[in-house]
């Protein structure tokens, strides 16, 4: 009977610790969508707040995560941590700034972006090598605000958007499909 039990107890851990993972991951990804949804919503109560004769309007976007770390792939490795900084979303481009690198990424040069628990990684137009942001809170913000400024920018110019109603309910459409999966955690 020792022997079962022996026989069985990996087993068992190995069982206990897929279950502790998955909590935790799950944990993580409601985590990141409440902070997504948060962040999407201060930009609706901001646009609404904005006066529409403003001159700066709807671009007076700057929404921006600092201690977030730049990734390249090296020859020898898939993530190298070239920098520590502040990474910034304008309505036009990322801007990452730190005392030793400086990126600027023009939306309209983003092929694909993948989204993860804690990044963002970036393919570029005329550039083989990707660029990987992590220890990023609210990624999924970031990645569906940068789809939707891009669609803007393309809709009307990237100096002034025209229909603010449009971008909020844009962003209110975002937010609801947000909270639907997690609600579906």
């Amino acid at each position: 009977m020792e022997w079962l039990i022996g026989l069985a107890l990996p087993f068992i851990i190995f069982g206990i610790s897929n279950i502790t993972s998955e909590n935790k991951r799950l944990r993580l990804q409601k985590t990141e969508l409440e902070h997504s949804i948060k962040t999407i919503e201060n930009i609706i109560n901001l646009q609404k707040n904005t006066p529409q004769n403003s001159e700066n309007g709807t671009l007076d976007i700057n929404i921006y995560a600092p201690n977030v770390e730049l990734n390249e792939p090296s020859s020898r490795q898939e993530f190298v941590k070239k920098a520590v900084g502040t990474l910034h979303l304008h309505h036009d481009e990322f801007i990452f700034l730190s005392t030793t690198q400086t990126r600027n990424i023009k939306l309209s040069n983003i092929i694909k972006t993948d989204l993860f628990l804690d990044g963002l990684r970036f393919y570029l137009k005329n550039r083989q090598k990707t660029i990987t942001f992590t220890n990023l809170d609210g990624p999924t913000a970031y990645f569906h605000l940068m789809n939707l400024f891009n669609t803007m920018n393309q809709k009307y110019s990237t100096y002034r958007w025209e229909d603010n109603e449009y971008f909020i309910s844009e962003l209110t459409s975002i937010v609801e499909k947000l909270k639907t999966k997690l609600d579906k955690l």
